[in-house]
């Protein structure tokens, strides 16, 4: 066992104060927590000075430090890992401004995150698979190892996080559900034995008040901890509706997390997490686009409805671990409740003619247990059980004004899903630089929706065998090459009912074929990673918008593209120029082609939309120290994507969108002072363009990107 500030740990606990027995390719390495505390100092986005747990930095060494990831379910180095991950620090997050998920999606390539319609809802694309509206994510997110339930959670505010991690390609065989395109861990900070507090004060154009604040400490030393995070943002918006005289994007968000972290025994730990958010905001503030032109962003936002969005969240859960020196065992149990809804004007002019409301009520319970075999030995291996149940009800209004009012049309349904999934991952060491890696698992999702006006009923069970094989070959202690196949897996699912849409989608199946290489040069001073990819996908699901003669009225549907086909390349480097001074740059090219589409033959040969076929970003930092207790920190960020298509005929491309960000921190003691401008040249662009060929209307629309962000931030830390 070890220790650390009176609190005993397991070695292979995931307390994040202490990181030992941390895995390296053919050889363990192990360390004092010092040494181990500086891995945590560690940035992928920005080889930055090793951070202590006061916040404050040390130039321990001129190498970029290194980075633990719990990809696999253990912890390894980032290095040492044959996929594709990119992973951000607790001092990465603070020095960056990452704020939500869509902050971390401008600083990896081939990943986008969408906004749009209302503030629970997104567009997700990672290295070419997709979100449709009303449909679920490509992705798991998993927050503190319990998957979310909603793809309206991923919008949530990230605050008092540790560690992120991006995982590009299938990740099925160990996260299930939706990880058809990748997934998102998120792991926020735990308590330990030393007492912290921080209170934090920020404002922005916008009239945008922010508040956050931790406390976190011993109740009982060695053995019961507990940590209160919360996060408080009101923010009047900045883009005017000019019919109205009102700024529709604002934004008012409170977000509380409470932990409590007992250990009654060296090999018992006990985790509980509550989660409360509630979010209003802004919504449907789509902009018509008369003149067809989908990169026009000076035409007035100009609707006689003003759209309103409110998402809740509510979840419990409890994770176990238990180390029997053999293995350990995991179990992590949620409840989650997630209600969204929204209201506005969906003919988007100053016309009262069509408008509509959505309420999307989601109920969820999980389960996953979990044996993870000791890290320091030949043979790894993983394998567990989950089960997921869900009750969903969606109930939308579409309202048509004949001239004498509006009237409603509603539709009401309930889709319950019950899955289970059984999974199991072996990594081998053939030799000390060869490791081979086997996984595996099998998902069954039963589904079933109610009509609740009508009582019409539907079923259906989406089950598939996901398999996952990599190769590892160290070739030196710094450089590895890798080659990776796996399988992907999404569910289908049911369309609301119409006249014009199948009642049932199919289910999404992806083999992702996969070489990469990571290397380390000069002495730890320069990395480059590096992936090509091609990824063979079957019934991409596709969302369309078509009249219903019945109800006189556009309605929402997901249809099927039988065949399409992605390849790509992606390249990251970080680089340590001289003390203090990171730099890293990261370039992600990809090109997408429908091979078969039976209903629209006439696109086969065209490229997916939301796809953007080439992104790159830039960040440099320079760190300071100006003191013992002082340090300056300079902070910019660029990112920039291309070549999409806003719909399937090809005939709509957006112009390439670049985006410059600024920060500047002063931390003096434990008093941090930080300025920021976000888009700093206040680039104008839509995050989504419906265009009239799949929206039933006479124009195209727009969804307006949020314009320059400017403001400061104080912390105190006691």
């Amino acid at each position: 066992m070890n220790s650390l500030n009176g609190l005993r740990i397991g070695h292979r606990s995931e307390v994040l104060t202490e990181l030992p027995n941390v895995r390296h390719r053919g050889f363990m390495r192990q360390g004092a927590a010092a040494s181990v505390l500086a891995m945590l100092g560690g940035l992928w986005s920005t080889g930055s000075l090793a951070q202590d747990k006061g916040g404050q930095a040390s130039a321990d060494s001129f190498g970029i430090e290194e980075i633990i990831v719990t990809a696999r379910k253990r912890q390894e180095r980032l290095q040492d890992v044959p996929d594709t991950i990119a992973a951000f620090t607790a001092r990465t997050i603070q020095n960056s401004g990452i704020e939500s998920v869509g902050d971390v999606s401008l600083m990896v390539t081939n990943f986008t995150l969408l906004d749009q319609q209302d503030a629970g809802s997104v567009l997700i694309n990672i290295r070419g698979i997709g979100q449709v509206r009303n449909g679920e994510a490509p992705v798991a997110m998993v927050i503190d190892g319990v998957q979310v339930a909603a793809t309206q959670q991923f919008t949530q505010e990230l605050f008092d996080v540790e560690r992120i991690e991006v995982l590009k390609g299938p990740q099925g065989s160990l996260y299930g559900r939706n990880a058809i395109g990748g997934a998102i861990i998120i792991t926020t900070k735990k308590p330990d034995n030393e007492f912290s507090n921080m209170a934090g004060f920020g404002y922005a154009n916008g009239d945008d008040i922010l508040l956050k604040a931790f406390s976190s400490g011993p109740i009982v030393k060695d053995k019961l901890f507990y940590r209160l995070a919360g996060r408080y943002q009101n923010y009047d918006g900045l883009i005017e509706n000019v019919f109205l005289h009102r700024k529709v994007d604002f934004k008012e968000d409170f977000s509380l997390r409470g932990r409590l972290l007992f250990m009654p025994t060296n090999n018992l730990t006990l985790d509980a997490r509550i989660f409360y958010s509630t979010l209003d905001a802004g919504a449907d503030y789509y902009i018509a686009l008369p003149d067809g032109d989908v990169n026009n962003t000076s035409a007035p936002l100009n609707s006689d409805e003003f759209g309103t969005g409110k998402r809740d969240i509510e979840e419990y859960a409890l994770k176990i671990n238990y180390d029997a020196s053999a293995f350990e065992f995991t179990s992590a149990t949620a409840y989650t409740s997630t209600d969204n809804a929204y209201s506005g004007d969906v003919d988007y002019s100053p016309v009262p003619f069509f408008r509509v409301t959505q309420d999307w009520d989601i109920e969820s319970w999980s389960q996953e247990l979990r044996f993870t075999s000791p890290t320091e030995q030949r043979l790894r291996w993983v394998a567990g059980f989950s089960y997921f149940k869900r009750k969903t009800t969606l109930a939308t209004t579409p309202e048509l004004n004949f001239g004498f009012g509006f009237v409603p049309f509603p539709s009401v349904t309930t889709d319950r899903n019950n899955e289970i999934g059984v999974f199991g991952q072996i990594n081998y060491d053939i030799t000390s630089r060869i490791e081979f890696t086997l996984g595996a698992r099998y998902d069954s999702d039963r589904r079933k929706q109610l009509n609740v006006l009508t009582g019409g009923r539907a079923k259906k069970t989406f089950d598939l065998w996901q398999p996952k094989g990599s190769l590892a070959f160290k070739v030196t202690d710094d450089a590895m090459v890798y080659a990776t196949i796996a399988r992907g897996f999404r569910s289908g699912g049911f369309n609301v009912p119409s006249t014009v849409f199948a009642p049932l989608y199919k289910q999404e199946e992806s083999t992702n074929y996969e070489l990469g290489f990571k290397t380390s040069w000069l002495g730890n001073r320069l990395i480059v990673n590096g992936a090509a990819f091609y990824i063979d996908y079957t019934n991409q699901q596709f969302f369309f918008l078509r009249f219903d003669p019945v109800i006189m009225a556009p309605v929402q549907g997901i249809t099927n593209i039988d065949s399409t086909e992605v390849t790509g390349l992606e390249l990251e480097i970080q680089a340590r120029l001289a003390p203090g001074l990171d730099v890293t740059a990261g370039v992600g090219l990809m090109d997408s082609k429908i091979k078969k589409f039976s209903e629209i033959p006439a696109f086969v040969g065209n490229k997916a939309n939301l796809t953007y076929g080439w992104s790159y970003n830039m960040s440099m930092q320079y760190t300071k120290p100006l003191s013992d207790d002082m340090e300056l920190i300079l902070r910019a960020d660029y990112s920039a994507r291309g070549d999409n298509y806003w719909y399937i005929d090809n005939l709509d491309k957006q112009k390439a969108v670049n985006l410059f960000d600024l920060r500047t921190t002063l931390r003096w003691k434990n008093l941090s002072l930080s300025g920021y401008a976000k888009n700093l040249f206040n680039e104008k662009y839509f995050t989504e363009v419906g265009v009239m060929q799949n929206s039933g209307l006479a124009t195209d629309i727009g969804f307006p990107a949020t314009p320059r962000r400017y403001g400061v931030e104080v912390q105190i830390r006691f």
